[in-house]
């Protein structure tokens, strides 16, 4: 899980607010629900992101986003 101090840290590093969905590799401005095969980011068998603003003391888990999956990152399980 990756800790950020804002939210405006988080949306910082990763500007593009555009998802890549783990189970059918769809693009989606949605972190939370796939449009093309309707997977949840809250799928435990599938690799998502994780983080933790620590301002607002808050967990998320969403899909992976653009910038993580364009660094390389496998997100198949």
């Amino acid at each position: 899980m990756e800790t950020f101090k804002t939210q405006r840290e988080f949306n910082l590093k990763f500007p593009s607010k555009m998802y890549v969905c783990p189970n059918c590799l769809t693009l989606s401005d949605n972190p939370y629900i796939c449009p093309n095969c309707g997977n949840q980011s809250n799928n435990i068998f599938l690799k998502n992101y994780k983080y933790k603003i620590e301002e607002t003391n808050t967990e998320n888990q969403i899909f992976i986003p653009m910038e993580i999956y364009k660094g390389g990152t496998n997100v198949k399980s």
